[in-house]
């Protein structure tokens, strides 16, 4: 899955959405901070919204998912 985020300015910022997607149970999630992006596998059951609502929860705004 591909996600589109605004609102990273920092490493920190970046490697706090890796480590929600990390707990979301994805094993190969990597952010950009210069993309604005990030790129994740994840398990059966875990959808859209709840990728969404883990970024989001941390502050940020998705932009794209797909």
């Amino acid at each position: 899955m591909k996600i589109g985020i605004d609102g990273m300015k920092c490493e920190k910022c970046a490697g706090r959405v890796k480590k929600a997607l990390i707990a979301l149970g994805s094993a190969d999630a990597e952010v950009s901070l210069e993309k604005k992006e990030a790129t994740a596998s994840f398990p059966a059951g875990v959808d859209q919204k709840a990728v969404r609502e883990a970024v989001e929860g941390l502050g940020f705004r998705v932009t794209s998912l797909a």
